[in-house]
């Protein structure tokens, strides 16, 4: 579990502040860890399926959708698709916490948004049409080469979405996951 920043960004419509705030606030509920969904299926990626046959040691699809609900609370299944689950669990899920901390005014957004340290940059992006854009989990000051380059990216891909939201409203929030 861990505390992030988070960049949300509303459309301007002559909303007050403190209206689209509440938007901003609104927008992170559909990423709620907590929230339930109606039952939906979903297949089971093969890499997972393949920890599930080590833990249970069988490779029976079967024997292993029988077990689903001991592995990750959904009943499960097979069909010709494969292994699969049936889940309520919100399948947009990121945070179960979330705070909108302020509007970041453009005057602001590098300090804000980008940083002094890599504490405040911010680790993920909601965009106004409710993209959950997640960015790499780096943080400290001792970062491999690796690293370093995925958080140049993000933030070239950050500065980029920002470029194409310019008209829109930019809030800082702080989420828990």
């Amino acid at each position: 579990m861990s505390r992030f920043n988070a960049c949300v960004i509303v459309p301007k419509d002559g909303s007050t502040s403190d209206q689209l705030a509440e938007r901003a606030f609104h927008a992170l509920d559909k990423f709620d860890l907590n929230k339930e969904v109606p039952p939906y299926k979903h297949y089971i990626e093969p890499d997972v399926v393949k920890k599930m046959a080590d833990h249970y040691k069988t490779e029976n699809l079967a024997e292993i959708a029988a077990k689903m609900e001991s592995w990750d609370g959904d009943t499960g299944g097979v069909d010709d698709g494969g292994l699969y689950g049936i889940s309520t669990k919100n399948p947009d899920r990121w945070i179960d916490e979330w705070e909108i901390l302020t509007e970041v005014k453009p005057e602001n957004q590098r300090e804000l948004l980008f940083g002094e340290g890599e504490e405040k940059v911010c680790r993920a992006i909601v965009t106004p049409d409710g993209k959950w854009i997640n960015g790499p989990y780096i943080y400290g000051s001792a970062k491999s080469p690796e690293q370093q380059q995925e958080l140049e990216a993000w933030l070239a891909q950050f500065a980029e979405i920002l470029e194409q939201n310019k008209d829109a409203v930019l809030f800082l929030a702080e989420c828990h996951s």
